[in-house]
């Protein structure tokens, strides 16, 4: 299989740290906000006053004590069904009615992502799970929050 001229982008090196698109005039600049610090990625493309930067983060991989906080059942204002959180196998599975149960893959610390959207769980002053705000293509900040007491089984 070959790759398409869209499967693959060459970079120009400018500098040392420094590389433009060759399809597109946009410039990717590699360095450190300070020496020892991990390194970043400034991307910046034509008529755009500032890079957008993107620093290296470590991935969420939860032990199963930090996983205890987050199984519950949701509830949203805006929708009916509940969605339910539960811990199996080391991981978090999203269980709802009439739908089969999703494992959800830890992206970064309270985010987690799953076959139907990403998950970003919130936290009250004390460190207790409150609720989560799902994102999923067009649906943006939908927010759901943890009930008490009202465990549903499906």
């Amino acid at each position: 299989m070959s790759e398409s001229e869209e499967e693959r982008l060459e970079l120009s090196p400018l500098a040392d740290n420094r590389f433009l698109l060759v399809a597109f005039p946009v410039a990717f600049t590699f360095d450190q906000a300070a020496a020892g610090a991990h390194w970043r990625v400034s991307i910046q493309g034509p008529g755009q006053e500032k890079a957008d930067v993107f620093e290296r983060v470590t991935e969420f991989q939860p032990t199963p004590e930090q996983l205890r906080g987050y199984p519950g059942s949701y509830v949203s204002a805006e929708i009916e069904p509940v969605y339910r959180i539960v811990a199996e196998g080391g991981s978090l599975v999203l269980k709802r009615v009439k739908s089969k149960p999703q494992k959800l893959r830890p992206t970064l610390s309270d985010r987690f992502e799953g076959p139907d959207g990403d998950l970003h769980f919130q936290r009250d002053s004390a460190g207790n799970i409150t609720g989560f705000v799902l994102n999923a293509g067009r649906i943006k900040n939908f927010r759901f929050t943890k009930t008490a007491g009202t465990e549903t089984r499906y």
